[in-house]
């Protein structure tokens, strides 16, 4: 029982080690924006991987707002921002800056909310 046990793990992990797994990693904000170049409020898409490459997208960014503990941004809990509003403020932020392509994904995420919703005393309570 305890082979088989292993057997399956290994098998598990061997097909999550799989570079086809549908992983995705933006590394930069100009991957980044790809994906979210698909991502749209009226989620009407072309195609099944248009969907895919914005839900990405989406999730990267709203996974980096829900974590946001101690980080530069501060969005407001009153009148709160959609997640397809946040992204779109990543995006024109990445259009805006040419070189903040280059940059870090998460970084860039992190700096384009800090310009829109910057910590004040006010918003911290």
């Amino acid at each position: 029982m305890y082979i088989k046990f292993l057997c399956l793990l290994f098998l598990c992990s061997a097909i999550n080690a799989s570079p086809e797994d549908g992983h995705i990693y933006f590394g930069d904000a100009g991957k980044l924006l790809m994906y979210c170049a698909k991502s749209n409020s009226g989620n009407i898409y072309r195609n099944v991987q248009d969907m895919a490459d914005a839900e990405h997208c989406n999730g990267y960014i709203e996974g980096i707002v829900e974590g946001r503990d101690q980080l530069s941004f501060c969005i407001p809990h009153k009148h709160a921002p959609t997640i397809d509003q946040i992204v779109g403020i990543v995006r024109q932020y990445i259009l805006l800056d040419p070189r903040a392509r280059n940059y870090n994904a998460g970084s860039t995420v992190i700096n384009a909310l800090a310009e829109v919703f910057p910590c004040t005393e006010s918003s911290k309570k």
